[in-house]
């Protein structure tokens, strides 16, 4: 079969979309999160886009001087001065939104029709019987429908609605081998007992600056690595230079300090615990002109990890839309990390700071911050799958620190209790007490 019908384009939006990132490339934190370069139709507009996106990873700051330059560079554009004057030269915008749908509607059509072209070919021949097609059509419509759950950006996010009889397979793995959705251990029976940590779920750790929320965390993946194997992404500002962080992961791992001291490790196990490290663990710096949450993501997706550190939480840069408040900016940031957990099928931890913190007026002593005491929105504690605070007693002989669980949405993760660890100042390492 063929056609003399070209594929369904719209280069005046993607002109529009191109042109307005140039002119106003704030938004393409936002486009690039959105689009990818096969998105559109136009191969010069796909390449403009590229171009965009390497100079903002790289920290190039975009004008059209710049960007005429890094396009003549790569050489992909015939004149490209020329290029950038006529697309700007035209209607643009600064709310993308509206014009990035189109411009994904019509990229959704080819991408089906490119799907379905080959079968429907098929009918066009004596060689195959209608019947013999349909389960390859239906599975292209399945194929369609699952690459809008999973975020393929080339194809409409319409959903679906399931039902029991479509998700039956799921189903019978989840009645027979339920105990694999249940999370994995902590490394420390008595939280095991009321957290287990789990991919595809949002995870925040609270407390008062100084007792312990990034120390507690390292000590958590590590057990987590050493018994289930679980690969990191980590952005900690907090830990850094990554110096810091590998010597404290270090001393967890081997259990003995880096320095000063006659009990330290040796040579040997520091670079064993060195390539460990550099098994389980990868850690992201961000160009300090673009250190968003979609610069995070985006480094991330599809990388394979099963967890991901952001820590802390302020050291994103905030974006507010027009109009936009920061407890609603913090609503729509959540939501798009606890849907990226679930979609890249990994764990997300968020250390967020307390709000200002006032003491007990009988005891004289600070309480454990509560989800409702997060700093900026009440979306944390709605928001999270799971919430843990770290709440340490300095006046403790025992180096006593509480584990509050706060929140554990699905009971198949644990539930909520409060439990004591002991902190090891020298290596880092927390442990139980027996006499508890």
């Amino acid at each position: 079969m063929t056609t003399t019908k070209t594929l369904p384009m719209a280069l005046d939006v993607e002109k529009c979309v191109v042109a307005s990132l140039m002119l106003y490339p704030d938004q393409l934190e936002y486009a690039r999160a959105t689009l990818k370069p096969e998105s559109f139709y136009s191969g010069d507009y796909q390449e403009a886009f590229s171009a965009m996106v390497e100079m903002r990873e790289q920290g190039i700051d975009i004008d059209l001087q710049t960007l005429s330059l890094q396009l003549k560079k790569r050489n992909k554009i015939n004149e490209p001065e020329i290029f950038v004057a006529e697309c700007t030269d035209t209607s643009t915008t600064k709310y993308l939104d509206g014009h990035i749908k189109m411009l994904l509607d019509y990229s959704s059509k080819r991408n089906t029709i490119g799907l379905l072209r080959s079968s429907l070919n098929k009918l066009y021949t004596d060689d195959f019987e209608f019947t013999e097609i349909l389960p390859e059509l239906s599975s292209i419509i399945d194929s369609i429908e699952n690459q809008s759950i999973t975020g393929n950006d080339t194809v409409p996010r319409q959903g679906r609605i399931l039902t029991v009889g479509k998700i039956s397979d799921r189903l019978d793995d989840y009645y027979k081998s339920g105990l694999k959705f249940s999370g994995v251990s902590t490394g420390w029976k008595s939280i095991t007992q009321h957290y287990r940590p789990a991919k595809g779920t949002l995870n925040i750790i609270t407390g008062i600056p100084g007792h312990g929320k990034s120390e507690f965390f390292d000590a958590l993946s590590v057990n987590i690595s050493l018994e289930h194997d679980w690969k990191w992404s980590i952005f900690s500002p907090e830990n850094f230079p990554v110096e810091f962080h590998v010597q404290k992961l270090s001393e967890k791992i081997i259990g003995k300090p880096m320095f000063n001291s006659n009990s330290k490790m040796n040579e040997h196990e520091f670079h064993a615990a060195l390539s460990w490290i550099d098994e389980h663990y990868g850690f992201i710096d961000l160009h300090e002109d673009n250190c968003t949450l979609e610069a995070v993501l985006n480094l991330v997706k599809g990388s394979g990890v099963d967890g991901l550190l952001i820590d802390p939480w302020n050291e994103l840069e905030v974006r507010l839309r027009q109009g936009e408040t920061e407890t609603d900016f913090i609503g729509r940031q959540l939501t798009k990390l606890r849907r990226f957990a679930r979609k890249q099928n990994i764990a997300v931890f968020v250390i967020a700071h307390p709000a200002k913190m006032h003491k007990n007026t009988d005891t004289g002593k600070y309480e454990p911050p509560t989800p409702y005491q997060i700093a900026g929105s009440a979306h944390w504690a709605n928001k999270a799958d799971n919430i843990l605070t770290v709440h340490r007693d300095f006046e403790s002989d025992k180096n006593e620190v509480d584990i509050c669980i706060y929140k554990v949405k699905f009971k198949v993760h644990g539930s909520v209790g409060k439990v004591k660890l002991c902190y090891d100042k020298v290596t880092g390492r927390y442990s139980e007490d027996e006499n508890w």
